[in-house]
């Protein structure tokens, strides 16, 4: 059904083979149109870039855009290595996630010199959305292990203005309601001085639950349901980032938690805090490393990610938590040629601490840290190790231009598909939570399986995957994730 219906909005055959072209949502295909260069000149050793021209950038500084080059006027560059560079350079443009389409047009040619010309079309840049969210982990554990229950959900409005002052900056509102009631506000300033390579990020949220998971059973969440507030939680976060090179990241957050739990959830399981606790407090001090060289940040096909992440729970203002935690990821992403693709993933935490509050307790199976085949499942614990494995086919690489939809920054549709096979294996080490959950802790385990990707405009990606994991459980999982 779903690809009856890609096959009329985009008019493609998905058994006919990749027409070459890479949607803009993934890779753009960088374009270089070179209309003046005579056959004389293609053997010249170097292109000299004589001059840069923008356009489209209607709102979008100058500046910013420049920023993601590493090409300047006056530069020369390696007749051979030009296509090569050029398309790097325009993959860093549109990694800003500011633009739908960036291409790079080389223009009015003289010898060896010619200008570069940046045409990007940029996106819509604020969102007053109107939310409705599941509130579990996942859209399978709703489905399979909620009974798809309605009521399991959040809805209310969130106001995002991206590209605040055309310097992509970013402010975002949030309120909800429903199963959780949330108010938050978020600022982030990617670039406070003349270099542009040092930002700053502000986030305050309020949260209300009449609802929360109080403790995991045979790795499933039990949760505890009430009419009456469970938890109130408050917390601020200011973090500063450094960009030190083109793909170099440094970050250092600081972030102040402050929940208050209800009388019964502590009764029932006292180490959600531990010692029957209802308060808890504490101040947490991160700092990551991030080198990402990818060709697009949101769906990677080529390129490496090294991340170091250190974390320190409590700084002694409060004796609530003390622990330390480190956290090293790894991932390599290859185009092999006709088609194929192959990416592997190389996560490790060691976490060192006396005992371990269930409230942030987390091992694999939140957010990111998923073991394919264990949707259903979290495995806590102190320490865990993961790799993910993924051969990539891509048989549909279109993109069609919608003329009926009124708004142009929505016209332009990408559509790439992918066939997965993948195997993932891992570990989680657990002293604390067996009496309750021990049947993939402290063993290897595995998944493998079969899937379809789709990624299309605002880097939408719809995963569809059939997997089996180590106790040979079968099933059908579902994801969705979108930068809308």
């Amino acid at each position: 059904m779903l690809l009856t219906l890609l096959s009329l909005i985009f008019g493609f055959c998905p058994s006919c083979k990749s027409n070459g072209y890479l949607p803009h949502a993934i890779q753009p295909k960088i374009a270089v149109a070179d209309t003046t260069k005579p056959d004389s000149l293609q053997n010249l050793e170097y292109t000299v870039i004589r001059a840069i021209r923008i356009s489209g950038n209607k709102k979008t500084k100058p500046r910013i855009i420049l920023r993601e080059l590493d090409i300047k006027v006056g530069d020369s560059i390696n007749s051979i290595q030009l296509d090569t560079t050029l398309l790097i350079n325009r993959n860093k443009v549109f990694n800003t996630n500011l633009f739908i389409t960036v291409d790079l047009l080389l223009e009015n040619r003289q010898g060896n010199s010619v200008d570069l010309h940046i045409k990007v079309k940029e996106r819509w840049y604020f969102f007053p959305a109107p939310l409705f969210e599941l509130v579990d982990r996942n859209f399978n554990e709703w489905w399979h292990q909620r009974n798809r229950d309605l009521s399991r959900v959040r809805y209310g409005i969130r106001l995002t203005q991206d590209n605040v002052f055309g310097l992509n900056q970013k402010l975002e509102l949030l309120f909800l309601t429903g199963f959780v009631n949330q108010y938050s506000i978020s600022y982030n300033i990617p670039y406070i001085d003349r270099a542009q390579k040092t930002g700053l990020g502000f986030n305050v949220s309020y949260t209300q639950n009449k609802a929360i998971p109080y403790q995991t059973e045979d790795h499933q969440l039990d949760f505890i349901d009430s009419e009456e507030i469970l938890r109130e939680r408050f917390s601020a976060e200011v973090s500063l980032r450094r960009r030190s090179k083109f793909y170099d990241f440094h970050t250092v957050k600081l972030s102040y938690r402050q929940t208050t739990l209800a009388d019964t959830v502590a009764e029932i399981n006292p180490l959600y805090f531990l010692d029957g606790q209802t308060q808890q407090q504490f101040f947490k001090l991160e700092y990551i490393f991030e080198h990402n060289k990818t060709d697009i940040n949101a769906y990677p096909l080529n390129g490496e990610v090294y991340k170091i992440e250190l974390e320190k729970f409590g700084l002694g203002i409060f004796n609530d938590v003390d622990m330390f935690g480190a956290t090293l990821t790894l991932a390599k992403f290859k185009e092999l040629g006709r088609g194929f693709f192959v990416d592997g993933l190389l996560k490790g935490r060691y976490l060192m601490h006396q005992q371990q509050p269930y409230s942030i307790s987390r091992g694999l199976g939140y957010g990111n840290n998923l073991l394919r085949g264990y949707e259903f499942y979290v495995l806590d614990g102190q320490h865990y190790f993961l790799n993910r494995n993924t051969l990539k086919f891509r048989f549909v690489n279109t993109q069609k231009e919608l003329g009926f939809i009124p708004i142009p920054q929505f016209r332009t549709m990408p559509l790439a598909m992918y066939l997965t096979a993948y195997l993932d294996t891992g570990y989680v080490s657990d002293r604390f939570f067996t009496e309750t959950s021990n049947r993939f802790t402290n063993r290897f385990i595995y998944g493998a399986g079969v899937g379809l990707d789709i990624v299309t405009f605002y880097n939408m990606i719809i995963r569809c995957n059939y997997a089996i994991n180590s106790d040979l459980e079968r099933a059908f999982y579902f994801n969705f994730s979108a930068d809308l």
